[in-house]
């Protein structure tokens, strides 16, 4: 689905939101939450967000200064990212909390007497900013995990074969050939920026994008052969993601890494192995990985007793203090 499809969506099911009533508001609540749980796009901008407020409470603020509140809600965290953690959770506790009734909620930010009014302060000051936020992030390309998995299913769909020959007739030059390919696509996504190898303090990364403004991107590059290009070497580059993060101050990186090997791998995560992409939580920084099969190998269908990899968690990311 394209995003012009889902933002429309999201927009229609907004609209429906503004003309229910208290009776029919927790059911188009409901449709609201699903539609922002079923995309990969607002799933991603979500997961972003998260990783950027990662030491704030959110379930405790939300308990404490919103659902216990005595009086009118009339603050709010001091960062406005924080902010958004909150509307988030106050939308998804509205909609699938069976106990708890999203009007209820709404008089915390409306004085009045009407069920109807307490139901649309909560569209007005939960949902509708929620929403707003997402379009701009998607607008200034801020879904980057879905971009490089949309990357990794073009490259292995469309383009493995071709991308590999080439790889082949110059092993030497491999890593700048994927990393090329990264650069491409994210332009074509709309980062605007995608250099290769800017340097920052700690080196140089393979991909940042944005450096003219104030939200760069950091992604690192690396290859995969089961040899000298082996899981040392994909430590060096989650090394190397989280240093320049720490540089750019930024609190998400990227790791990319392309399978030249005859292995299938499986890369560490902090998160239940149903979340993807797999990511490494380090010393306040999220590094978000995808592994995209680069060499040719049978479907796994037909390839069932080809050993995966598991590569562990330590085996990976660097020790911290304490």
């Amino acid at each position: 689905m394209s995003l012009a499809t889902d933002v429309r969506e999201l927009q229609r099911l907004l609209d429906s939101l503004r003309h229910a009533g208290n009776r029919q508001y927790k059911t188009q609540l409901r449709y609201v939450h699903d539609a922002l749980t079923k995309s990969p796009r607002f799933r991603a901008v979500f997961e972003v967000l998260a990783a950027e407020t990662a030491g704030f409470e959110v379930d405790d603020w939300v308990q404490k200064r919103v659902l216990e509140a005595r009086q009118t809600c009339h603050e709010w965290p001091e960062q406005e990212n924080q902010k958004l953690r909150v509307l988030r959770r106050l939308l998804e506790v509205g909609a699938i909390q069976e106990n708890l009734n999203p009007t209820a909620v709404g008089r915390q930010f409306e004085y009045s007497d009407s069920l109807d009014d307490w139901a649309q302060a909560f569209t007005r000051h939960v949902v509708a900013p929620l929403i707003a936020y997402l379009e701009a992030s998607l607008n200034d390309g801020q879904d980057v995990p879905h971009k490089l998995e949309r990357m990794r299913r073009q490259v292995e769909w469309f383009e493995q074969e071709k991308l590999y020959e080439q790889f082949r007739a110059d092993t030497g030059r491999g890593e700048a050939l994927y990393d090329r390919r990264v650069r491409e696509f994210l332009f074509a996504e709309g980062i605007d920026y995608p250099y290769s190898g800017p340097t920052s303090p700690s080196g140089r990364a393979d991909v940042v994008g944005g450096l003219d403004g104030d939200d760069p991107l950091v992604c690192e590059i690396k290859l995969y052969d089961a040899g000298d290009y082996g899981v040392p070497y994909l430590r060096q580059g989650v090394v190397q993601a989280l240093r320049y993060a720490r540089d750019y101050g930024k609190a998400v990186a990227h790791l990319v890494v392309f399978n030249v090997s005859d292995e299938r791998i499986q890369l560490p995560s902090d998160e239940p192995t149903s979340v993807t992409p797999p990511r490494l939580q380090v010393e306040g920084v999220t590094l978000f990985m995808v592994v995209v099969q680069a060499k040719p190998l049978p479907p796994a269908s037909k390839d069932r007793n080809r050993q995966v990899r598991e590569i562990q968690r330590d085996q990976l990311a660097p020790p911290t203090d304490g």
